[in-house]
């Protein structure tokens, strides 16, 4: 986690998908042939041994032809590493060949070696690699045919550089399916930055209770007033973060008051040294940019485990508040790109039979929020 300096994230682009490639024949096509697997940042990926895995994507490759034909299926790219084709400096892709029918009926895969077409393995899941085509099997002998369909598995990883990467990056590579003489080429892209989140509070960030006269409170009781702002936080990339807050007049909040001492923040002293009250400050359900309701879920110090908070009372304690997803069944933070936050502060004033009001007294509270990236 780090604390709150606000910065950016980015990313990616889409292509046009290419017209499928005649010649021989034979159509191959590809959908889709450009694979933009999307922006990420170091709070919306995990690192799994040694690695920052990205969510898999499909594709379906298709061949018709007029005549049978040998279906030996390659793909070329490079460089190719141990992990697979290179993708950037700083990632890798590899290309899984899953379900496949030849003349729409199923067929396995052998990898192809040496010049001979020497089939060493038979598999239904087969993984495409630079110096070994796959050749299209049933019954444990290669099969040949006028209509191949494949679908195909995309697995990408980072390393786990990027994440302590201070600028933005988009890894991107090329490559080209090879079959009966047809080359089909595929794109992939993906983009890294630095998470960055920027919260701005209504009205410049002051909450002004204006003059409050000595008439308004009550004796014997806690007197609360109450506010309302909208706290924005903004971010350029979905993000998971959470907000924390720091009393900054620790040590003056009035023993008088009710109210949790964990979510009570200080609003300074009279003269003659009494402790005003606190203030506290709540957030209510939410909207995200993408338009879906945002609640509080409450973590704990090490912002690990999380419940959900319906009071959403913001606490001095250490513990950070995030946003859950409504559609989600489990109190966890949400990934957000933008939030717009309710925001009620409410100022508690201690019973007026304890103050000494005789002079005017400024009501100086202040706190700070913090973005942590989770």
């Amino acid at each position: 986690m780090s604390r709150c300096t606000f910065s950016a994230a980015l990313l990616a682009t889409a292509l046009a998908a290419p017209l499928p490639a005649w010649a021989q024949g034979c159509s191959l096509s590809l959908s889709p042939a450009d694979i933009d697997l999307g922006q990420f940042n170091r709070t919306t990926v995990q690192v799994v041994s040694d690695s920052v895995p990205l969510p898999p994507r499909r594709l379906s490759l298709s061949l018709v032809c007029k005549t049978e034909q040998d279906l030996t299926l390659a793909y070329r790219a490079g460089p190719r590493l141990p992990q697979g084709f290179a993708l950037g400096a700083q990632g890798t892709y590899r290309l899984s060949v899953l379900q496949a029918s030849v003349d729409d009926q199923p067929v396995q895969w052998g990898q192809v070696t040496g010049t001979v077409l020497q089939v060493s393995t038979s598999n239904e899941v087969a993984a495409l690699e630079g110096d070994q085509p796959l050749q299209p099997m049933r019954g444990g002998r290669a099969v040949k045919g006028k209509r191949l369909h494949a679908q195909i598995e995309l697995q990408a990883t980072l390393a786990p550089t990027v994440l302590s990467a201070g600028d933005a990056h988009e890894l991107s590579a090329s490559g080209s399916f090879d079959i009966v003489g047809q080359h089909q080429p595929l794109r992939v892209r993906a983009g890294f930055a630095p998470a960055a989140c920027r919260p701005t509070l209504a009205g410049n960030a002051n909450v002004n209770f204006g003059r409050i006269g000595v008439g308004e409170l009550q004796r014997e009781s806690v007197t609360t007033f109450s506010r309302q702002t909208v706290l924005e936080v903004d971010c350029d990339a979905p993000t998971r973060f959470a907000i924390r807050a720091v009393d900054n007049r620790a040590g003056s909040v009035s023993d008088q008051l009710s109210a949790a001492a964990p979510t009570l923040f200080g609003i300074g002293r009279t003269a003659a040294g009494q402790a005003l009250g606190g203030f506290t400050t709540r957030l209510g359900a939410g909207i995200g940019r993408d338009g879906s309701s945002a609640y509080p879920v409450l973590g704990d110090a090490s912002a690990q485990t999380w419940r959900p908070d319906p009071a959403g009372l913001l606490r001095n304690d250490g513990q950070p508040t995030s946003l859950g997803r409504q559609s989600t069944s489990a109190a966890a933070p949400g990934a957000w790109s933008g939030l717009s936050l309710p925001l009620t502060v409410e100022l508690h004033l201690a019973p007026a039979r304890g103050l000494d009001l005789r002079q005017e007294t400024p009501i100086d509270g202040s706190a700070t929020l913090e973005i942590i990236y989770l």
